[in-house]
C-alpha cells in the first residue's frame, strides 16, 4: 500500500532563480513555467528579496554572496524529487542542495549566453564543473548549444529548446492608426540600445507621422497592448543575446521587427 501510494502522490519540484519578481524576459520565463508547472507538480520557488538587481551583470564576489542566502534558504526545505535550477548561480547552489534535499534530478535552464570562448579559463573551469553536475541543461537554441559546448560541457547533457508565445494574448489587434509608431520594449540599461532610438527620433522629429514609444518597467500583462498600438519594434542590442522574447512576441502581435545585428544573429 505504502508503494502505490508513492506512485501515486504528485512529485515536488524546488525551483531555485535568484530573480522572480521583475521585469525581464528570465522573470517572465520563469514565472510561465512555474504556472505550468504547478498544474502536475507540487513547486516550491527558493528566490532572493526584491532588494537584489541583475541587470547588468554580476561579479564574482557578489555572486557567491548571493549563492550563500540562497543556500541558507534552501537547507529549511523539506525534500524534493527534482530541482530545477534557473542560471549559474542557482545551478551552483542546487549542487550544494541536492544531497540535502534527497533529491533525484539536478536540471538547470541557461538563458544567457556567455561568450566561453573569449572568458578566462578559471571562468569557464569553474561553469563547467557546476554544469557537468546537472542531469540535464536547458539551453535556447543552438547559439546557446555551441557557447556551452566551448565551455566544456558534455553534448548528452544539453537540451535545445525554444520560448513559447501565448497566441491568445499577442495577437494583432486588427485597428487601423494613422501614422507609424515605434516601439522599444526593454529595460532601460545602456546595453539594450535604448539611446540608439532616442538618437533617431531626435533626427526624425520633423516627420509628424511618426511617433516614438518606450515600455519600460510595465507589468507583463499590459505589454501586448503595447504590441498592437506599435508598427515597428526594434531590437538593439548592443550585446549577444539569447532568443529574445520581446522579437517572438512583437512578431506574433503583428510587428515589423529590427534588431541590430547581434540581436538579429542570435534569433536567426
Amino acid at each position: 500500500l505504502r508503494k502505490r501510494h508513492c506512485l501515486f502522490m504528485r512529485k515536488k519540484i524546488l525551483i531555485i532563480t535568484p530573480f522572480y519578481h521583475g521585469i525581464g524576459g528570465a522573470e517572465t520565463y520563469c514565472q510561465g513555467l512555474v504556472k505550468e508547472a504547478k498544474k502536475n507538480f507540487d513547486i516550491e520557488v527558493l528566490i532572493l528579496d526584491d532588494s537584489f538587481k541583475n541587470w547588468q551583470g554580476t561579479d564574482f564576489k557578489a555572486a557567491f554572496g548571493m549563492a550563500y542566502i540562497l543556500w541558507c534558504k534552501g537547507w529549511a526545505i523539506c525534500d524534493v524529487d527534482i530541482i530545477h535550477a534557473q542560471g549559474l548561480i542557482a545551478a551552483f547552489v542546487g549542487i550544494l542542495l541536492k544531497r540535502r534535499l534527497r533529491a533525484r534530478k539536478l536540471l538547470v535552464t541557461i538563458l544567457a549566453l556567455y561568450d566561453f570562448k573569449n572568458k578566462p579559463r578559471w571562468f569557464k573551469w569553474f561553469c563547467q564543473w557546476v554544469l557537468n553536475h546537472a542531469d540535464k541543461i536547458f539551453v535556447e537554441g543552438e547559439t546557446g548549444r555551441e557557447d556551452l559546448l566551448n565551455c566544456g560541457v558534455k553534448e548528452n547533457k544539453l537540451i535545445t529548446f525554444m520560448h513559447w508565445v501565448d497566441l491568445d494574448r499577442f495577437k494583432p489587434s486588427g485597428e487601423k492608426h494613422k501614422g507609424i509608431t515605434v516601439l522599444f520594449a526593454g529595460r532601460p540599461i545602456h546595453i539594450k540600445g535604448k539611446h540608439i532610438i532616442e538618437a533617431v527620433e531626435k533626427r526624425l522629429f520633423h516627420i509628424k507621422d511618426v511617433r516614438f514609444i518606450y515600455v519600460e518597467n510595465v507589468p507583463y500583462e499590459d505589454l501586448p497592448n503595447y504590441y498592437q498600438m506599435a508598427d515597428i519594434c526594434v531590437v538593439p542590442s548592443l550585446y549577444s543575446e539569447g532568443i529574445s522574447r520581446v522579437v517572438l512576441e512583437a512578431a506574433a502581435s503583428g510587428c515589423a521587427v529590427i534588431t541590430s545585428n547581434k540581436a538579429l544573429y542570435q534569433n536567426s
